[in-house]
This record gives C-alpha cells, structure tokens and sequence, in this order.
C-alpha cells in the first residue's frame, strides 16, 4: 500500500507582505525605489506606480539644474532610496495631472524639509498657492508642517524636522486631519475644500524644497482605521520609523 505523501507545512507568518496598491482607491504611488530615471546630476523622471495606466502622472523634469539628487542609500531612511533638493529642485506631473486634488482622500508623504527658514513644499499645485502640503518655516507657525486648499491647516509645533517622518493626511474639507508618525491625529481643522494639482517630487516654483522624500502614496478615499494602520504600519517597517 502507498503511503501518502505529508502535505508540506505552513508558515503561518510567511504569508505576502502588505504594498499600498493591496487597498482599492489608489491613484498615485511614487516610492523612490522605483520608477526613477537618472539624467544629466539627477532624477529626470519618476514615475507613478499606482496601476492605473496614467502616463500623465509620472513626474518629470527636463531642465539639468532642477533635478533632485538621487541617494541611492540614505542611512538616514533604513538605507533606502531617497530624493533630495536644495532649494530649487522639483518634479512634475505631466500636463498638471487632475485638475482638483481627489476629494475625501487619504494622503502619506515619508520626507523631511531642512529645518530652516524657508517653506519646504512636499507636494503642490501649478501656482503653488492653492493646493500644498509642507513644512512650515514662517515665523508665525515654525517648525510645523501644514495642509492648504484656500485654506491653512498648522500642526502644532515639531522637534527634529530636518529628520525623517511619516505624515498622513486625512482631507475631508473642514474636518480634515494631520498625522505624524502616529496612528492619532496631531490636529484637525479646516484645510479648505477648493485648488488645483501638481504633484511635486522635491517642490516646486514659488517655493523651495531643501530636503529628502522617499515616498507619496495618494487614495481617492477615506481609508478605514484598519487599513490606515496597514499603511502606516508598511511605511514605519520600510523606514525604520516609530510610531507613538
């Protein structure tokens, strides 16, 4: 008689890890590992990695001397890849890409400005005036980081801002909420309801950015608290970040 064969076990925690694009609603992925075009000193492209076949999102830069540095390894990000300017540096989306950011949505940026005294834009719209998310060097709000759509929405004051962080948007007009670094909010208030789009790698014009981003993940939707926390959760492994 033959025996049967033993079925093989299973690792119970072996199972695929989590990535941004396991939830639905995601319209813009930009992670600094991949997608990155290297022209001339810098990044001439980085490109969307959401799936949804939207050339339009990729982010681009033609001119040499406004191309973020690359960093193949930042010890400063767990060793991964990260994108750095020095003020005049910035990425954007072709065409303005959308031209109103999605409305609720659900918004993560792993970056860090410089510290200083200038506004460091992660992400914004053409004019940079309507639409921004950065961290704050005004003298009325230091050492912030702030959402705007007509607008403004200050976290309260931070420590360490030229250090990595993980900040999440939740936008949904005048309850809007910041988070840093953690599963609770920081703030909530009114960030405005109207503006159009650009999304900016390193900044953009109008503004500087003299800082590091490593990742942008965009939903065109609330995500529920369990599926916050997966993300976040993705983010704080990747970058070695604690969350409080």
């Amino acid at each position: 008689m033959r025996r049967p064969g033993r079925r093989p076990t299973r690792n119970a925690g072996s199972g695929p890890a989590f990535l941004p694009s396991k939830l639905s609603g995601l319209v813009l992925w930009l992670r600094a590992d991949m997608g990155i075009t290297i022209a001339g000193s810098g990044v001439s492209q980085w490109n969307d990695q959401s799936g949804t076949g939207d050339a339009n999102k990729h982010n681009v830069q033609g001119t040499d001397a406004n191309r973020p540095t690359y960093n193949t390894s930042d010890a400063g990000y767990n060793g991964k890849p990260t994108l750095q300017g020095t003020g005049t540096q910035f990425l954007t989306a072709t065409g303005n890409w959308a031209v109103a950011p999605p409305r609720p949505a659900t918004i993560f940026v792993v970056g860090n400005g410089e510290g200083g005294a200038n506004n460091c834009v992660f992400f914004s719209d053409a004019s940079v005036s309507q639409y921004q998310f950065w961290e704050s060097g005004l003298s009325n709000s230091p050492n912030t980081v702030a959402m705007s759509l007509n607008a403004t929405l200050f976290t309260p004051a931070i420590t360490n801002t030229a250090l990595k962080h993980i900040y999440a948007i939740d936008l949904n007009g005048a309850a809007t909420k910041i988070f840093q670094d953690s599963l609770t909010a920081a703030v909530t208030g009114n960030a405005g309801t109207t503006g159009g789009l650009r999304v900016d790698a390193c900044g953009g014009s109008g503004s500087s950015f003299g800082g590091k981003q490593a990742e942008i993940i965009i939903y065109n939707t609330r995500l529920s608290a369990t599926d916050f926390a997966s993300v976040m959760n993705y983010l704080a492994s990747r970058y070695a970040v604690t969350l409080v």
